[in-house]
């Protein structure tokens, strides 16, 4: 499994801030939680995402570092979100691929 190639594939869709890119990328029970939200099942992901989308438009993550494990099919990925031209946010995102490449939980946390 490239984890690279699949954390570069989500990052580059959620980027696009549109939902019906980022629909194939996780599974039927992925979960999703932050700083703001815990939600769980693919459905409430994909809502989860529209929302920070439609309220904070052009948001965009640039990734700083990433740190990957095959043995657990995790990658850590330091990032900066650019909520706008000034406003920065640290953070770092822990996603967890199941055994066909989809994205089974993102944790993010504020640093």
């Amino acid at each position: 499994m490239d984890l690279n190639s699949l954390s570069s594939k989500y990052f580059n869709s959620w980027n696009s801030n549109k939902i019906e890119n980022l629909k194939d990328l996780f599974s039927e029970n992925c979960s999703l939680r932050d700083w703001t939200m815990n939600v769980s099942g693919k459905d409430d992901v994909l809502s989860a995402n529209k929302k920070i989308f439609d309220d904070v438009p052009g948001i965009r993550a640039e990734i700083i570092n990433l740190h990957l494990s095959d043995k657990s099919n995790t990658a850590v990925a330091e990032i900066i979100i650019h909520l706008s031209e000034k406003e920065k946010l640290k953070v770092v995102d822990v996603l967890t691929f199941d055994q066909d490449g989809l994205i089974k939980s993102i944790r993010a946390y504020q640093g």
